[in-house]
């Protein structure tokens, strides 16, 4: 049962328990969507305001977070985005133009920008009676600080985006020109919530029907070939994590770094100090096979490689060639070092993942991308097989000037892991073999070994059922460790217990050169004595007859006299039971004062937070109890049922064998 419910290790031993806060931080860290780069500079002081709130007066430029109540339902805009509008405009009935500010909130970039602003040409006129044509006094709309929502009574949040879309002027009669004469202000909720009763706005019953993105052009499977092109054979390319950082949000992933221009350290010796990074000379990024070469390990990704977003800036630095009528890779009497520094400055992200020396040129670049995590560490370990082979592969297309090589973080955590469990189990069974191989030469009997061993066995399934079974532990390396000592610590009684059981306690010998004493009465009676001695001698009191039930006459015998060979009740005539009844005896007080001693540690170590000193606290709990039935109860029990009565290790009569069957070698 032990071994069918034991489940491998995911990763790296657990430091902490889920509830500390070193581990329930990074779960919530995970909760959040991935993180960007902001698009302006974050300011020190801010102002929060309503969404709908546009006074110029106190500068609504100022806010930055927007923020409102919100039901925790989330909104149905299925139908269209619902539109409040602002009554505390006066209007007047006699407008010959109008103009129509709209905020929408709700990802704006999910909606094209010419669909956009058709559907908000077609609201406005079916909405204005009398309109005639309609101006747009801007090409595109102005992305606004996010808007929070929050329901109040369970304290959830939930953020959207707001964007001010451009203003739509209506005329009421064509050619009319100059400012208008009126100012509609509309706020649409086109997003998965909606604020509370905006403040001086009324529900409007007409809905708002924004076009969603053709589902045919999207990048999928059915629409690329084997080459990467799609049915018009215009050749496609991955945006940038920055457009993938929703497909991302809620999933475990992991990032994965391709590298250009840095040497990795090369790892030498113990003695030779810290390993020390470089720039790689030959790299040479103004070179255009560089260039497709860093492109290429943008835009080639196998599936393989369950790659799910990307961060790549050389993508982004072809469009903007592109826009600027410049082709990619940059031309040959071009300037790449002038381009890259001109795209830098209308990027705010771009030169965090580069290098750059002090005439600002490129030294060294990274590409991210973003991976899906395997529960399973070998599994991991073969997707950077995969990974490390597709770079190698790439490289061939610009080796002599662009050699990239990649990492992650949860390759490293596999390797380390996997490292950490094949160290252990290494070293787990040298520890095993050098205990068992001194408990061989301190028993000297293969009989006593194997029954250990079985006992041992035995208690080893114990442990794992309360650890991976009742505790639901995963198996990795601090639970061998841990079941390791545990059970190293606990055999040393038990190898005492079969050594006094097989071995006899050797008589002593009277050297000749010691001092004799006088030689004792002849031995009349021998008769069980008071507590504390094995047994009474009686002898003659000098006029020949025998001593009464007094003490005169009466020799004690010490108990402890009896492991030196005194003759009398020797123990190498021991039957079994004896012989282990004397043994338990010499050993039950340790064992038990020990055992004791690992139960209070491991009660002590229980309320800890690291969590290798709570796990250290319950297996010892366990193995207290372990240990005591182990050695006091199971081991009994199976000598007796062995029945051994050789009162000699195994050693000495495979010695003597040897003895007779070589001795023709001396003889």
């Amino acid at each position: 049962l032990a071994v069918a419910v034991t489940r491998g290790g995911s990763g790296l031993p657990e430091v902490f328990s889920p509830e500390h806060q070193r581990s329930a931080g990074t779960a919530l860290l995970q909760a959040f969507e991935p993180s960007t780069f902001t698009q302006e500079e974050a300011k020190l002081e801010v102002t929060i305001c309503e969404p709908w709130r546009e006074n110029v007066s106190n500068g609504s430029a100022n806010c930055g977070l927007h923020w409102c109540d919100s039901k925790l339902s989330p909104l149905n805009t299925s139908a269209g985005c619902v539109c409040f509008r602002d009554d505390s405009v006066i209007r007047d009935t006699t407008c010959t133009a109008l103009d129509v500010k709209v905020q929408l909130t709700g990802n704006a970039g999910e909606f094209t920008l010419n669909g956009s602003q058709g559907a908000l040409e077609e609201f406005v006129i079916l909405e204005y009676a009398g309109t005639q044509s309609v101006q747009w006094l801007s090409a595109e709309g102005t992305a606004r600080p996010s808007l929070v929502y929050e329901h109040w009574e369970s304290g959830v949040t939930y953020i959207e985006g707001l964007t001010k879309m451009p203003t739509a002027r209506a005329l009421q009669r064509p050619g009319i020109k100059g400012t208008p004469d009126c100012v509609e202000r509309l706020f649409c909720f086109c997003g998965e919530r909606q604020c509370l009763d905006p403040i001086r706005h009324n529900a409007m019953t007409r809905k708002l029907v924004l076009p969603r993105p053709n589902a045919s052009r999207r990048l999928d499977a059915d629409s690329v070939g084997a080459e990467g092109e799609d049915e018009e054979g215009r050749r496609l390319s991955f945006p940038s994590t920055m457009s993938l950082s929703a497909q991302t949000a809620g999933q475990d992933t992991r990032e994965v770094v391709v590298i250009y221009g840095i040497t990795p350290p090369v790892h030498g010796m113990l003695f030779e100090g810290t390993p020390q990074w470089s720039f790689d000379p030959l790299f040479e990024p103004e070179s255009p096979w560089s260039q497709r070469a860093m492109l290429a390990m943008c835009a080639d990704t196998p599936a393989e490689l369950n790659i799910v977003a990307k961060d790549c800036w050389i993508d982004d630095f072809r469009k903007w060639l592109n826009s600027q009528g410049l082709l990619f890779p940059v031309e040959r009497f071009g300037s790449f070092d002038t381009e890259l520094k001109r795209y830098i400055g209308t990027s705010n992200s771009a030169s965090s993942k580069m290098w750059l020396n002090a005439e600002g040129s490129m030294r060294a670049t990274r590409l991210f991308m973003k991976i899906k995590v395997e529960e399973d560490h070998r599994v991991t370990l073969k997707s950077r097989k995969r990974w490390l082979d597709y770079v190698q592969v790439t490289n061939y297309r610009a080796v002599s000037t662009a050699s990239a090589w990649v990492a992650s973080q949860a390759w490293v955590d596999a390797e380390a892991y996997d490292e950490a469990l094949v160290s252990t189990w290494r070293v787990t069974g040298l520890t095993l073999a050098g205990i068992f191989v001194a408990g061989f030469v301190y028993i000297s009997d293969f009989e006593m070994l194997a029954i250990i061993v079985g006992i041992c066995f035995a208690a080893f399934i114990y442990l794992a059922f309360f650890m991976f079974c009742l505790f639901g532990w995963e198996f990795g390396p601090w639970e061998l460790i841990l079941m390791c000592v545990f059970l190293t610590y606990s055999v040393e009684p038990a190898f005492r217990i079969a050594r006094d059981f097989v071995s006899a306690p050797q008589k002593k010998w009277r050297n000749e050169d010691e001092p004799q004493l006088a030689p004792l009465p002849p031995l009349a009676d021998f008769s069980l004595g008071h507590a504390g001695s094995v047994g009474t001698l009686i002898v003659e009191d000098g006029t020949g007859e025998f001593g009464d039930s007094k003490d005169e006459g009466r020799l004690d015998i010490p108990e402890d006299l009896t492991s030196e060979g005194s003759g009398v009740g020797d123990p190498a005539d021991d039957s079994p039971e004896a012989a282990l009844r004397r043994a338990l005896h010499h050993q039950s007080g340790a064992v038990i004062m020990g055992s004791i001693k690992v139960f209070l540690c491991g009660w002590f170590l229980l309320p800890c937070h690291f969590r290798l000193f709570t796990r250290l606290g319950a297996v010892g709990i366990v193995v207290s109890f372990a240990q005591v039935v182990c050695t006091l109860v199971l081991l009994p029990a199976v000598l007796l049922v062995s029945g051994r009565s050789r009162r000699e290790p195994d050693i000495y009569p495979i010695g003597r064998f040897l003895h007779d069957k070589l001795s023709w070698v001396w003889t």
